[in-house]
């Protein structure tokens, strides 16, 4: 069994992850992550690899005026934590309100090693539109 750092590790770095992904810092993120991180959504199943799921990052800021990550909201586990929250903003398609939740894994090193994230893909429509 993995030797997982304390809750309070935990929400520290939910609350770093948190604060990154909103501001859009790719240089921090990236540097919260194991290097062979996975990040899975539910809306397609698919995984990403870490610069994958960086760069789908970038381009949710790029695309999304106003963005905006509300009710933010951390919860340690004894494999991670789960964050949720609702992303707000402006889209190509129109205006998104997504309710999101992210359940993550958290590597012995204290890093991401896994992100399971779960959001109504269309609530996120407009970002293709």
């Amino acid at each position: 069994m993995m030797n997982a750092p304390n809750a309070d590790v935990m929400l520290e770095l939910a609350g770093r992850l948190a604060a990154v992904t909103a501001s859009g810092d790719i240089d921090a993120m990236r540097e919260l992550y194991e290097p062979d991180a996975i990040v899975w959504h539910n809306f397609d199943e698919g995984e990403l690899d870490l610069e994958r799921s960086i760069g789908a990052t970038a381009w949710l800021h790029r695309r999304v005026s106003g963005l905006q990550f509300e009710d933010v909201r951390l919860l340690a586990t004894n494999e991670g934590f789960v964050i949720r929250f609702v992303m707000t903003g402006g889209a190509p398609g129109g205006p998104v309100r997504a309710p999101s939740c992210q359940v993550v894994t958290v590597s012995e090193r204290g890093l991401i090693q896994r992100i399971d994230e779960y959001i109504d893909s269309a609530q996120i429509a407009p970002l293709y539109g």
